[in-house]
């Protein structure tokens, strides 16, 4: 019997592991996390309901969405009213019901981080922290951003487009749409310190961190990341996060953000 290993326990893992077991295949799936609360994905439209029929008409808990409500940066607003739903499953539920189909077909699912795929043998090999397996072939599922194939490298931030969002739990039928007139939203990080730091120890952690972000070993961790350092200095930082404040504060009064 072939051996299949499956890297990715997300629902596209999760449903080719699911369509080969059943298939008389001897496979098993790698995953890290498992069946996790993402923010991202859990929205499923018709095409992916008319494939998987079960998604729609199975017990676990979701929200049929029946209209989708578009409002302009001037507030003009427009509603659609579906025809077909649009079906939302919290990510947790969604990955932990497609791996429990997986198993149920004869998928062995193994919670653990495959580091490495090695495909020059025979039979490839996948290390999974200290441990090693060998199998006949592999499917990546592993997300667009992996590094487990010969020769590519993470996407970098100019080769995405990125969003970020939070689970939030409601019981709307509606889906609404807003858009900010010259909004953009981006990911970034930096180094901050206790507002009292004497102005020459910010200066002088600040050197510190420009020689360690150039030094070659950190290059090739933030490429492998997908990273893009910028490098700045306590004032071109302390500019930037002022802007970011306005910006995002304008952002909670336009969508009535308020803290509990």
């Amino acid at each position: 019997m072939r051996e299949i290993a499956i890297v990715g326990g997300g629902p596209s893992g999760s449903i080719c592991g699911e369509g080969l077991a059943r298939a008389g295949f001897a496979v098993t799936l790698f995953d890290e996390h498992l069946a996790w609360e993402k923010p991202c994905g859990g929205g499923l439209t018709q095409k992916a309901i008319e494939a998987y029929p079960f998604l729609l008409k199975g017990p676990h808990p979701k929200k049929l969405i029946h209209s989708v409500e578009l409002i302009s940066s001037r507030g003009h607003r427009a509603r659609l009213d579906l025809d077909q739903p649009i079906v939302v499953y919290s990510r947790a539920v969604l990955n932990g019901l497609l791996l429990d189909r997986a198993a149920a077909a004869g998928c062995r699912v193994v919670r653990s981080r495959v580091t490495q795929v090695d495909t020059s043998g025979k039979r490839a090999r996948l290390s999974t922290g200290g441990a090693e397996h060998t199998t006949d072939f592999v499917v990546l599922a592993a997300g667009a951003r992996n590094t487990l194939l010969p020769d590519t490298r993470p996407l970098r931030p100019n080769d995405l487009e990125m969003t970020l969002g939070y689970f939030v739990p409601a019981q709307a039928d509606s889906i609404q749409v807003k858009f900010l007139r010259g909004f953009e939203g981006y990911l970034w990080m930096g180094l901050v310190a206790p507002a009292a730091t004497p102005d020459a120890v910010v200066r002088k952690l600040a050197a510190a961190a420009r020689r360690f972000v150039a030094l070659p070993e950190t290059q090739a961790r933030f490429d492998k990341d997908g990273v893009e350092p910028v490098g700045s200095g306590p004032d071109e930082f302390g500019a930037q996060i002022a802007r970011e404040i306005a910006q995002w504060r304008e952002l909670a009064k336009t969508t009535k953000i308020t803290v509990d």
